[in-house]
């Protein structure tokens, strides 16, 4: 799969060189030839990046949700501050756990997860 970065970049230089005033009929020929030999594999990278960017926003949104759930409902005198108690000390977590959990936090006080 080609980066699309350095298809864009192909392009870029394409382009630049397509518009010099001193470019013959020969030479613009020739670019434009090579923009079109070019055109299928630059669509493509575009569709596989826009798909990429859709499928992240869901999860950044759902993450985004998170943060704002927890900063909404954290307590005095611990604004915004997420605190641990002393016995879960040393206890880690995988992110997808704390998801889970305030997922189920969420759901249970009605809020939309």
């Amino acid at each position: 799969m080609t980066n699309p970065m350095d298809l864009a970049k192909t392009l870029e230089g394409l382009l630049s060189a397509y518009r010099k005033p001193d470019s013959t009929t020969a030479d613009a020929f020739a670019l434009r030839s090579h923009m079109v030999a070019h055109a299928d594999e630059i669509v493509a990278a575009l569709h596989r990046t826009g798909q990429l960017i859709v499928a992240q926003a869901g999860d950044v949104e759902a993450d985004a949700a998170r943060y704002r759930w927890l900063r909404d409902h954290s307590c005095p005198p611990h604004n915004f501050y997420i605190s641990v108690p002393d016995e879960f000390h040393g206890v880690r977590y995988a992110p997808s756990e704390v998801d889970a959990y305030i997922d189920a936090a969420r759901q249970a006080l009605g809020d939309e997860a």
